[in-house]
């Protein structure tokens, strides 16, 4: 990353001294500077850096994944237990084979296709 500030710095040094010589030359303007220095200087340079840290901001973005993983996983629901080992709980277990009477909302949003 140290070498990104390095090509920034002078970068912007050898930019700003053309601005500032078409600036101060007879037939120069401070318009045609001020372009100087957004087109050979601000443009390319945000492009520069914008395709320079593409791989930085992945790399980022895949950690940040991969830390909401596991909480995620520990936040989901915990598998139920045996009947015989949780028999002082209270509730009665579905000794029938019957569906449950309500779906469980899921913490997920459903996706929606995009038009």
């Amino acid at each position: 990353m140290l070498f990104l500030y390095v090509i920034v710095i002078a970068w912007l040094y050898v930019v700003v001294l053309m601005a500032a010589s078409v600036a101060t030359s007879p037939t120069g303007t401070l318009f045609a500077a001020i372009m100087t220095l957004f087109f050979y200087g601000l443009l390319p340079l945000a492009l520069m850096v914008y395709l320079m840290t593409g791989p930085l901001r992945r790399k980022a973005q895949q950690e940040a994944e991969a830390a909401s993983k596991p909480a995620e996983a520990s936040a989901g629901p915990t598998p139920p237990s045996s009947p015989e080992s949780n028999s002082d709980s209270g509730l009665a277990s579905d000794a029938g084979r019957h569906a449950p009477a309500a779906a469980e909302p899921s913490p997920i949003a459903p996706m929606r296709k995009e038009p």
